[in-house]
């Protein structure tokens, strides 16, 4: 018989603690109220059921299906229930979150929700237009939670990119250490002026020091240069390069950089870096003809087992060893015109190299603003043909037919710098630099605009016997020549200063040079010079 009770005794207290976890449920009414119903409860008699409703209220007696009515809209509620059992020993609690948007919101928030947002600058400033003192923002529309950012007056973000953001905030009102919503509201914001119209200019060198070149476009007046390799930080250098033989595979390049004006802008792209080794023997020739933009294309050393391929603008032109192709600029905003390709593939090789000449009427520009007055550069680089008449239009209804002009900007804002040429042979270009010069609202001081002087005294030597690729160039110069007994090579700004003296080679590292246009010269053994040629430092 006592073990018959045993068995009784412990069969009974294994039931009532597996059933000792309290459930209820939570539901909503009207005006911000809750009815709570307990529904499964220990054997036994409750000696106690405790509520706490998760505002600083509740119960302390024995009501198992109460009703609050919550005053203020919150979306963390905490309600709990305590029960203990003194015949079953079960002592328990179970809580649930409870979000109330439909209370009374009688705590001097009048829940009205709202802002406006504006740009000053590059910042996107968000007031509020609320009645309330207290308002945050809770999402500023960039595809996670950012926020909250809370603020009594206005709050300032800098968004990155430009474009369309959804942005949500709310009125709230602090009580008991906790941010009680009274409203929320949300609207679409068109951000479009965080961006200086950054660009960047990717090459890769796959036949000599199989590495990847990058700059950004434009340059002049760029600072806080950030380069990134697959996410992860590479340089604070204004270009871009990696250490040769880099190994092959798919990057994602990206630049960070503060613009002219202080506008902040960023972009990515992506690169494929694979190369092969280069056919021996291979060379390339173009050769300007009388038409505008007529140019001949020879492919030397060709074999039997060698192809040809000419690209214009990836497009295919043709694949005879000479190839004839117009080359037009697009009018009034392409410095290089159209960019002409030449592949010659052989058995386990390849030999390419791309080739842009300079739109007679673009011009390089740079910013100094060392002086009392800033001053933009601007420097005009021909090297299609004479000159027959020329205009400079300055964006503020100034003009002028002179080759080298000078003009004031006295009112603050962007302006546009066009220049037309028409050379002896008939042909007209045209080209413009858009919204680029400019002189800062808040700058007591005009800017002015220099145009340099074409350079003349350049011995520019027959494409037969001397070649200088590419021009322009982001670091690198290649040197292609039958001259003999060369020993130095000099760089001269356009003042006539040498900026630099380098032993002889036929790949001529520039990179710390900054953007411009130079002069290089190349000496002999007994310092003679040889040979002096324009280039285009970008």
């Amino acid at each position: 018989m006592k073990n018959f009770i045993i068995l009784i005794l412990i069969a009974f207290t294994s039931q009532a603690f597996s059933q000792c976890k309290p459930v209820f449920t939570a539901t909503p009414g009207p005006g911000g109220t809750v009815t709570f119903n307990l529904t499964s409860s220990p054997i036994g008699n409750l000696n106690t059921t405790e509520w706490y409703f998760g505002d600083g209220s509740g119960t302390s007696n024995l009501t198992v299906n109460p009703t609050h009515t919550y005053q203020y809209n919150y979306n963390n509620y905490e309600a709990c229930v305590q029960i203990e059992d003194f015949v079953t020993g079960c002592y328990d609690s179970s809580c649930v979150r409870l979000n109330i948007t439909n209370a009374a919101q009688n705590m001097a928030c009048p829940g009205d929700a709202a802002f406006t947002a504006t740009q000053f600058g590059t910042q996107t400033v968000f007031t509020n237009n609320s009645g309330s003192s207290n308002w945050a923002i809770l999402d500023l529309g960039l595809g996670t939670l950012n926020g909250p950012l809370y603020s009594t007056g206005s709050l300032s973000y800098q968004y990155n990119l430009a474009g369309t953001y959804n942005v949500t905030a709310i009125n709230y009102r602090a009580l008991n250490g906790m941010q009680f919503t009274c409203d929320t509201f949300s609207a679409p914001v068109i951000v479009n002026n965080v961006g200086c119209n950054l660009g960047m200019v990717i090459e890769t060198d796959t036949f000599d020091l199989f590495r990847i070149f990058a700059n950004a476009r434009p340059h002049v007046g760029y600072t806080n240069y950030t380069w990134y390799i697959d996410g992860a930080f590479y340089s604070n250098a204004s270009y871009f390069y990696t250490p040769s033989y880099f190994p092959e595979g798919t990057y994602t390049i990206s630049l960070v950089a503060t613009g002219p004006g202080g506008c902040y802008d960023s972009l990515a792209q992506v690169v494929d870096f694979y190369y092969t080794l280069q056919c021996p023997g291979i060379t390339f020739t173009e050769t300007k003809l009388p038409a505008c933009d007529d140019y001949q294309y020879d492919a030397i050393g060709m074999t039997g087992s060698n192809t040809v391929e000419w690209y214009m603008d990836n497009v295919l032109q043709s694949t005879s060893s000479s190839a004839t192709i117009n080359v037009p600029f697009a009018l009034g905003s392409n410095r290089s015109g159209s960019l002409v390709t030449g592949v010659v593939y052989g058995p386990n090789c390849i030999f390419s190299e791309k080739y842009g000449v300079n739109n007679p009427a673009s011009y390089f520009v740079d910013l100094d603003t060392s002086g009392a007055i800033n001053t933009w550069y601007v420097y005009n680089v021909n090297n299609i043909g004479p000159v027959a008449s020329e205009l400079w239009d300055f964006g503020d209804g100034f003009t002028s037919t002179l080759s080298a002009p000078t003009h004031v900007y006295s009112t603050a804002g962007f302006y546009d710098l066009c220049h037309s040429v028409t050379l002896v042979n008939g042909c007209t270009y045209d080209y413009c630099y858009n919204n680029y010069f400019f002189r800062n609202f808040s700058s007591i001081n005009p800017i002015q605009v220099i145009v340099a002087p074409n350079i003349t005294g350049v011995n520019e030597v027959e494409e037969t016997n001397f070649k200088l690729f590419p021009n322009p160039t982001t670091g690198m110069l290649n040197i292609e020549s039958n001259l003999s007994n060369l020993q130095t090579v000099l760089v001269y700004n356009l003042q006539g200063q040498v900026i630099c003296s380098k032993e002889y080679s036929d790949a001529i590292n520039v990179f710390e040079l900054t953007s411009g246009i130079y002069i290089l010269e190349l000496l002999n053994q007994q310092n003679q010079s040889v040979v002096r040629k324009l280039f285009v430092k970008e």
